[in-house]
């Protein structure tokens, strides 16, 4: 019933529950259907009004039934699911207790248990959503779309998942960026909240990096893609949160070991409950003598409610979501904040940390150096020209102190001018000659060892400058010491109020560890309030300190990833710092990872972990045991003792409801961390209001054009000086060359080809004309088009193509010149294939030959116009056609052997002929030919078909005919035989009786005799009997003849037959017989031609 929560990449998931929610109202709608005669009765017992009711039954069997076997089925199911895994799931209980209630036919209570539980498990969901929300919005960093430009320029929309690296992408104003890369045009402000958490946007122009997830601001940005997907800083964030909410905490993995031993606990405990109540029923114990001692069913089926009641309210879902539902409210309140937590038992381990250890360089302070204090000697050069003369000699050094300098210089406008004998001193500093004069910057130990004195007036100034921790950098100008600069370390803004914060909250030991000078470090320390610092640390060092602070506090190290992971990796936690693009490198070695302005999220780490560790105590203690043990109690022993008699049965469904109190209460207390040290809606408004007003006053200053003359005007040398150095910088940059992944770079210098080559990364090479670097895709597979050119934006298939199709509008266009070729027979023909090769040696493909591509594409042509030569036409579009393309392969690779591959640098992968067909300007031709072709076929073959179809018409038709008259035949000889048959019959009856009939006649005369007749007498009557029988019989046989004689003559005419031995007398109107033949009712008229059929019996016909 309820969901255990998956601390996957599933909780970034919107996980659809439309068929709980539909599965939901159904059973509500089929419980109500049950109860509503039970309602209907009440209300027409309580108010006297009669409410329609329905049956609550479906042949025979009740609706709550129907809708407890529909929800215990997903209840049932998910508990054998969980089996079948070895684990007991929080279901099981509930599974149990619902089968029991069907099985004592109660199966209202099994629905509505079930119903009550999927409405728990609903506002679970509606809950559960509320607190991914949060962490979904990382999946929609992501564009779903972007405009990448094509090698033309156009703009073509397509998927983000369709980006590759290298591909040129343009950013709209509004738009979020789909990948990393490197601005080539354009300039805007990117707001970086989703990633780092900073609230103020980012001014990014070109040449600058921009990561994915971010939002574009006013201006339209084109950039190069240099990560795409999972390799992006988004995705790598994305990474970061998925495993951290995979992995399992203390806490978490002690609350699933509960939550396996919590299950059959309460399974035994109703077990006990449902005997212990039996026993008391049955021996009369708590039961009023009065009443009659029950029977064994009744007393089992009384003892299953409190036990059904402890199987239901004591389900460890609360338990099962107590700690994954915090962490991940946690994680979704950390989402946008610049915060990655790489596993689940950092938060519990940053809940009970008591003592922070924070490097130096890059954590407390920026990383970025910015100038100090500085000195001039009273009798030298003024400050601007010793500054000028010092950033001079410190433009060619690399050096981060020497960028400084010259920062500063350019800052005040100041020219510089180009050195001589340029000498880099490593560890010390510089050497150069500029107007004659030799200038030597470095540190006071290169003064020392170079024996320049150093006045004490300047040694005061040093030591001076290194008390307040900052590092000294010595200028003399031919041997005497003339200005000192002092560098520093620039401390976050926010460093002091953490710190600050951090004690507030109760750490009791803050310590700073720093490679740097112990100097150094001591006045940053102080500046900060830190009381405990050492410096001078090599990361061993550092190492040791953290494991003897971990002997008495739980302690959290704060330092940027590289030097500081030993003692990162050694603390109970590390937080690692870094910048979005730099995730890589911090992950490895911190288990929390601080983007963005990392000490300013510090408070809100540790105040969130202690409350997500409160809060996962909270619900394991008081809404996972200390609700379920106060719902046995009431539900399961003391509701079947004080309950009334009619709600004893009832006690199911109110374990039920008191059992998703608890659960609800897990995720609502949960729920609390999202909104934990959350910044008032006015607070974000006023923000927002700002933003605009500063976008507004920008773009007054920008669009103020007489302001812009003026500046110029009064400023004319700045201006150009400054137009000077970035026109240098603009071409210095061009000396920066990305290597892909999958491509090197061959340097030439001059045109002389150097020995090295660039490996995937960014490079810098002096910018053309002095360098050139040429980029290369060694295991790229290339293709040479025989025939054709494919356009920008077509495709051509690897598949051939028939040669009668028309070739229009296929993506590409003809190149006659290679493809039209003379066959055998002097007809023209027209292909268009394709070679694919790989590059072996990229020094020889680009330097041995001039044109690689263009030998292909010669050889090729010239062993296809060969074979194309010793064929006919015909041969090549019909049976040879299968074979060409094999023996031109075979040919161009035994062509590319003698020419030596291996001096190209190339090997052959094989040719693809795409098409074989006559030449264009004629293919319509022969399309027509086709056509005409297929034409003839067409009609031939539907002649041949009439043919055929008329054939079997006339046979079918002589067929018919023959069977006709051979029906006829048989008629006729039928009728034939009947006549005969009529007329010999007439004849024998003619002749007379037979003379079996003569003779019993004499016989009867002669019995006469013997009987005392006279002989003569008996004799004469004989002979008159004889006589007499032949007239009769010839007369009757006579009569016969006549009437079928009458009947054949007056067949098919119309008669009358007048009974004349009727005394009536009548008159015949002798009229036409048509005159009465109405139209409709009289019958078609006889054809007297035809003769009237006639009965077999050589009778009249009726």
């Amino acid at each position: 019933m309820h969901r255990e929560i998956s601390q996957s990449d599933k909780a970034f998931q919107s996980e659809s529950r439309t068929s709980l929610y539909l599965l939901t109202i159904i059973l509500g709608f089929l419980i109500g259907w049950d109860i509503l005669p039970w309602v209907s009765s009440r209300i027409e017992l309580w108010t006297g009004l009669a409410i329609p009711s329905f049956p609550n039954e479906v042949r025979g069997f009740r609706i709550a039934l129907i809708a407890a076997i529909l929800g215990g089925a997903r209840v049932l199911y998910g508990s054998l699911d969980s089996l079948l895994q070895g684990r007991m799931g929080a279901d099981l209980a509930l599974a149990i207790a619902c089968i029991a209630a069907i099985l004592i036919r109660e199966p209202l209570v099994a629905a509505e248990v079930v119903f009550i539980g999927l409405v728990g498990e609903c506002l679970e969901g509606i809950t559960f959503d509320r607190t991914q929300k949060a962490l979904r919005g990382m999946l929609e960093l992501f564009p779903r779309r972007c405009w990448r430009l094509d090698p033309s320029g156009n703009e073509e929309r397509i998927l983000v998942e369709d980006l590759k690296v290298g591909d040129t992408v343009r950013v709209k104003p509004g738009a979020r960026i789909p990948a990393d890369g490197l601005i080539l045009d354009g300039t805007s402000e990117v707001n970086t909240a989703a990633l780092t958490g900073e609230s103020i946007p980012h001014l990014k122009t070109s040449g600058d990096t921009i990561l994915a997830g971010c939002l574009n601001g006013l201006g339209a940005l084109t950039f190069t893609v240099l990560k795409v997907g999972n390799d992006t800083a988004a995705g790598r964030v994305f990474d970061l949160t998925v495993k951290a909410l995979a992995s399992k905490n203390k806490l978490e993995r002690t609350a699933d070991r509960l939550a396996r031993w919590f299950l059959p606990v309460v399974l035994g405990l109703a077990a006990i409950t449902f005997l212990a109540f039996l026993i008391v029923s049955q021996s009369g114990w708590f039961r009023n003598p009065e009443l009659p001692k029950p029977g064994f069913y009744t007393a089992l089926r009384a003892a299953l409610y409190p036990a059904l009641s402890i199987l239901v309210v004591a389900c460890p879902c609360a338990l099962i979501l107590a700690t994954p539902a915090a962490m991940i409210a946690a994680m979704g309140r950390l989402a946008g904040t610049g915060i990655l937590i790489k596993g689940g038992n950092s938060l519990e381990q940053l809940a009970q940390i008591n003592a922070f250890a924070f490097d130096k360089t890059g954590t407390l302070t920026e990383g970025k150096l910015e100038l100090g204090q500085t000195w001039f000697a009273e009798d030298g050069f003024n400050a601007d020209e010793a500054l000028r003369l010092v950033a001079s000699v410190e433009q060619s050094s690399e050096h981060p102190l020497a960028k400084l300098l010259v920062h500063s210089a350019k800052t005040k406008g100041l020219t510089l001018s180009q050195t001589s004998d340029f000498k880099a001193l490593p560890g010390f500093g510089v050497e150069a000659s500029l107007d004659g004069k030799n200038i030597l910057v470095g540190t006071p130990r290169l003064f020392l060892e170079r024996g320049i004195t150093i006045p004490e007036s300047v040694d005061d100034a040093i030591k001076s400058f290194e008390t307040t921790g900052q590092t000294v950098m010595v200028a003399s100008i031919d041997g005497k010491v003339q200005a000192l600069f002092g560098a520093r370390d620039r401390i976050r803004p926010e460093a002091a109020g953490v710190i600050s914060k951090l004690r507030e909250m109760g750490i009791e030991r803050i310590a700073l560890l720093s490679g740097d000078r112990p100097i150094v470090a001591d006045q940053v320390a102080k500046y900060l309030g830190i009381d405990e610092c050492h410096g001078g640390l090599l990361p061993a060092d550092k190492e040791k300190i953290i494991v003897e602070m971990s002997s008495t506090h739980r302690v959290a190290m704060v330092g940027d990833g590289i030097n500081d992971a030993p003692a990162l990796a050694r603390s109970n936690v590390g937080l690692a710092v870094g910048g979005p693009s730099g995730i890589e490198v911090v992950a490895e070695s911190g288990d929390v990872v601080l983007l963005g302005d990392p000490l300013r999220s510090l408070p809100l780490l540790i105040g969130l972990s202690r409350a997500t560790l409160q809060t996962i105590n909270q619900n394991i203690l008081y809404f996972a045991f200390g609700v379920n043990i106060v719902g046995i109690v009431i539900t399961g022993w003391l509701w079947p003792l004080f309950a009334p008699t009619d709600w004893m049965e009832q006690s199911p469904l109110f374990a039920v409801v008191y059992h998703q109190f608890g659960s609800f209460a897990v995720l609502l207390n949960s729920m609390r961390l999202l909104w934990f040290q959350r910044e008032s809606n006015l607070s974000a408004s006023n923000s927002f209001a700002k933003f605009t007003d500063k976008v507004g006053a920008f773009f007054d200053r920008l669009l103020d054009i007489d302001e812009h003359f003026d500046f110029i005007f009064h400023n004319w040398q700045k201006v150009f000086a400054a137009t000077f150095a970035t026109l240098l910088l603009i071409w210095l940059s061009f000396g920066f060359t990305q290597i892909q992944s999958n491509e090197i770079g061959l340097v030439q210098r001059m045109g002389r080809l150097l020995d090295d080559q660039l490996e995937p990364g960014l490079h810098w090479r002096l910018p053309i004309p002095f360098e050139k670097v040429t980029r290369i895709q060694p295991s790229k597979v290339r293709t040479i088009e025989i025939g054709f050119r494919t356009l920008s934006n077509g495709k051509v298939t690897s598949e051939s193509g028939a040669w009668n199709s028309r070739h229009e509008s296929e993506g590409f266009y003809r190149v006659p010149d290679e493809s039209v070729m003379i066959t055998g027979d002097g007809n023209l023909m027209e292909i268009q294939g394709s070679i694919r090769y790989a590059i072996t040696d990229p020094r020889k493909f680009l330097f041995n030959c001039n044109d690689v591509e263009a030998i292909l594409r010669a050889n090729t042509e010239s062993i296809l116009r060969e074979l194309v030569g010793s064929k006919s036409l015909g041969a090549l579009l019909t049976e040879d056609r299968g074979k060409f393309q094999t023996q031109a392969s075979n040919l161009l690779e035994n062509r590319i052997t003698n020419l030596d591959a291996s001096v190209m640098g190339i090997r052959l992968e094989g040719l693809s002929l795409h098409d074989l067909h006559p030449p264009q300007e004629v293919v319509r031709s022969y399309y027509a030919v086709t056509q005409a072709m297929e034409m003839r076929d067409r009609k031939i073959n539907d002649a041949q078909g009439a043919v055929l179809i008329k054939l079997a018409d006339e046979q079918g038709r002589a067929l018919l005919k023959e069977r006709l008259a051979q029906a006829f035949k048989d008629e006729v000889i039928d009728k034939t035989k009947a006549q005969a048959d009529v007329t010999l019959a007439l004849l024998s009856s003619r002749v007379g009786p037979s003379a079996y009939d003569d003779f019993l006649l004499i016989s009867s005369s002669l019995i006469s005799v013997l009987e005392g007749m006279k002989p003569a007498e008996a004799a004469r009557i004989t002979l008159e009997q004889l006589k007499a029988r032949r007239d009769s019989w010839k007369s009757l046989a006579d009569f016969r003849r006549f009437w079928n004689a009458i009947s054949s003559a007056l067949a098919g005419r119309d008669k009358i037959i007048i009974d004349s031995d009727k005394p009536v007398k009548s008159n015949l109107w002798l009229m036409p017989s048509d005159f009465f033949r109405m139209p409709g009712f009289s019958s078609a008229p006889v054809d007297r031609q035809k003769p009237a059929p006639k009965s077999n019996d050589g009778g009249l016909s009726p």
